[in-house]
């Protein structure tokens, strides 16, 4: 499981914290992610919130296969 809550930073975003939970399948090739996000903010919309955690799936599969971090969208 991987943890994250913002401490700090602008006030534009008042809470920003979700978890990541790993599980192993069936198939020894394929790893299971469920995110869970707690967004409360000035502004933006669900939208952004996918863009996020699609950005999050992405650096995942990256560092997973020794790949670059893609840039933040």
């Amino acid at each position: 499981m991987i943890k994250h809550q913002k401490i700090q930073g602008s006030s534009f975003i008042t809470t920003s914290e979700g978890t990541v939970l790993v599980s192993s399948t069936d198939d020894p090739n394929v790893t299971e992610l469920a995110f869970v996000e707690h967004l409360d903010s000035a502004g933006g919309a669900d939208s952004d919130v996918i863009k996020g955690m699609t950005h999050n799936y992405a650096a995942i599969v990256a560092a997973a296969h020794g790949n670059p971090i893609p840039p933040c969208p």
